[in-house]
């Protein structure tokens, strides 16, 4: 099943969106049923604008997004900074 995974450090959420759409698959943009998205506590209190706007660039029919204390995502573990990783599942039917 094919996927595409990203990850960002950025602290400033509209860069963090910007690197994340930069860095996933562009064909798997638009068919995605199923984006997860997990990011920091430094994202919480913009967790709706973030999941918002990662609907509106990524366009999957489902979108799960969840607040860790440490994200892994594309070879790295982030511990006690600013982090998010969106990952787009295209799934038969969710």
């Amino acid at each position: 099943m094919p996927f595409s995974s990203a990850t960002t450090q950025k602290a400033e959420l509209s860069a963090a969106i910007a690197e994340l759409i930069e860095k996933v698959d562009p064909d798997l943009r638009e068919q995605s049923d199923l984006a997860v998205v997990f990011f920091t506590p430094d994202h919480a209190r913009h967790a709706e604008s973030l999941l918002r706007s990662l609907k509106k660039d990524f366009g999957p029919k489902h979108i799960l997004g969840c607040v860790a204390e440490s994200v892994a995502g594309t070879g790295v573990e982030i511990e006690e900074a600013p982090a998010d990783v969106d990952a787009d599942l295209p799934v038969g039917s969710v």
